[in-house]
């Protein structure tokens, strides 16, 4: 088999696996979008499609340990201003 081909087929390769695994980690923004568009569709109050992000981030990053917490906007803020004074 020439050298070109066996680089080829490399290439081909390493870009289907590539692919895969980007697909593999897409699946899981895809559910999330599609239960916040499912609550957009059939909640009876408007909500706040940030605020549901937030909460369902701030629910995964409660999961990992009991120091663990998912800070935005002024929170974020002063934890790095106590960071940058140590």
């Amino acid at each position: 088999m020439p050298a070109r081909h066996l680089i080829l087929l490399i290439v081909v390769t390493v870009a289907s696996v590539a692919a895969w695994f980007a697909h593999q980690r897409d699946a899981r923004g895809r559910r999330v979008n599609e239960i916040l568009a499912m609550i957009d569709a059939a909640y009876i109050d408007s909500v706040d499609g940030r605020d549901l992000v937030d909460a369902a981030i701030d629910g995964a990053v409660s999961k990992l340990d009991e120091h663990s917490a998912y800070l935005r906007g002024e929170g974020q803020q002063e934890l790095e201003a106590a960071l940058d004074q140590q």
